[in-house]
């Protein structure tokens, strides 16, 4: 489901899948400045990377002993989040781990991302926690596309690389 953030400034709009901002415009301009997840190239437009940002080799890991697959950038950016609050300008999302979740990342968690509209910014915060009683190893990341280039002035041009 997505939920729209909206001020003066800016709009935003952030899907419960993955937690993931899926637009953001300016209010006047009217200007979109996110990748529209396009299938055909790429079918995101800002995933979480969590628990891993990467690729792992083989995409596994070993932990006390045990290999546990895991895809790349992790599991995050493809789990339904729950919203913890939501107003106008400001939502804020909670992932907590369950039995898939420990089937490939042995530890008890709570992801927490919100994101706020100030001005013309969005302010977006990760709280990660670990709500086990064993050390947690983990890294978290965004891998935002943006939409270039800015201006129709900009000469366009594509680059594969």
């Amino acid at each position: 489901m997505r939920y729209i953030l909206e001020n003066e400034s800016i709009r935003a709009s952030i899907d419960t899948y993955g937690a993931e901002l899926c637009s953001l415009s300016g209010i006047k301009s009217g200007r979109e400045y996110l990748w529209q997840a396009d299938p055909v190239y790429w079918n995101r437009t800002s995933p979480v990377l969590f628990p891993f940002v990467g690729r792992l080799r083989n995409n596994q890991y070993r932990y006390q002993g045990k290999t546990y697959p895991m895809k790349q950038h992790g599991f995050a950016r493809d789990r339904e989040f729950t919203v913890v609050s939501y107003s106008a300008t400001k939502i804020e999302f909670i992932l907590q781990d369950d039995e898939e979740t420990r089937n490939v990342y042995p530890f008890q968690f709570q992801l927490v991302i919100s994101y706020e509209l100030a001005g013309s910014k969005i302010i977006v915060h990760w709280k990660v926690r670990n709500t086990g009683n064993k050390m947690m190893y983990f890294s978290i990341g965004s891998h935002p596309a943006f939409i270039c280039p800015f201006t129709e002035s900009e000469k366009k041009m594509q680059v594969i690389v």
